[in-house]
């Protein structure tokens, strides 16, 4: 478990998903309910909080496997962002 959850996997590709967070927010705010909204602010919230721990302290499975454990409470990232990042790829 800890090798999935290691810097060298998923840094990146955080990383990415962060950066893309508050264009995506933005351009789709009209579209969404505002508990989906608030859904999807909380999920980047903690996708920083990730990036940041794999930043500072990479060996921290603890407060890694907690983050993980609540970006999964607010379910799967947008589709399109998903898609853009990995095409082809079925959440």
């Amino acid at each position: 478990m800890q090798q999935l959850l290691s810097k060298d996997v998923l840094y990146q590709p955080m990383l990415e998903i962060g950066e893309r967070y508050p264009e995506w927010l933005s351009a789709n705010k009209s579209k969404l309910s505002q508990e989906e909204f608030d859904r999807y602010s909380r999920q980047h919230d903690l996708i920083k909080q990730l990036c940041h721990v794999y930043e500072t302290t990479p060996d921290n499975f603890n407060a890694i496997m907690e983050l993980m454990q609540s970006m999964q409470s607010c379910g799967q990232p947008p589709a399109e962002m998903i898609e853009e990042l990995a095409p082809g790829l079925q959440m």
